[in-house]
């Protein structure tokens, strides 16, 4: 988490961003088809979120 960023949003009114909190994310490779998803978005990603993303090299 960088420090002083939100975790994520609240929707009530509008959308406004979520106090900070420790966050974590799973990103798996391959086929999985045990596993069920949902599709939380279909776009860009907003820029303030590509500086939060540690790339694999």
């Amino acid at each position: 988490m960088l420090p002083g960023t939100p975790s994520g949003w609240l929707g009530s009114p509008g959308l406004t961003p979520a106090p900070p909190r420790e966050e974590q994310t799973i990103v798996l490779f391959g086929p999985r088809p045990e596993l069920v998803g949902w599709v939380a978005a279909v776009g860009r990603p907003i820029p303030s979120l590509l500086r939060r993303v540690r790339r694999l090299r």
